[in-house]
C-alpha cells in the first residue's frame, strides 16, 4: 500500500484543526485522515469544476435565449 512517506511539520495552531478533523472523521489513524482530506478534496475540485462549466453553459443559453427574444421583437416591429 505505502508507495512514498512524507513527513510534515506543522505548526500547533494546523496540528490541533488536523485533531479536530481526525474527531470529526472518527479515527485515530493520521495516515487515514491524510487520505481521507485529500480525497475529498480532490472530490471537491472535480464536481466545482463541473459546477464552473454548468454555469458557463447557462450563460452561454441564456444569452442566446436573450438574442432570440431580441431578434423576433425587431421582426414584429417590422411587420
Amino acid at each position: 500500500m505505502q508507495t512514498k512517506r512524507f513527513n510534515f511539520v506543522v505548526d500547533k495552531e494546523t496540528e490541533q484543526e488536523f485533531h479536530k478533523i481526525m474527531e470529526q472523521l472518527d479515527t485515530t489513524n493520521k495516515n487515514q485522515t491524510f487520505i481521507r482530506l485529500v480525497s475529498s478534496f480532490r472530490r471537491l475540485y472535480f464536481e466545482s469544476q463541473l459546477f464552473r462549466q454548468l454555469m458557463k453553459e447557462f450563460r452561454v443559453h441564456e444569452n442566446l435565449w436573450e438574442q432570440r427574444e431580441e431578434i423576433e421583437s425587431e421582426i414584429a416591429d417590422v411587420l
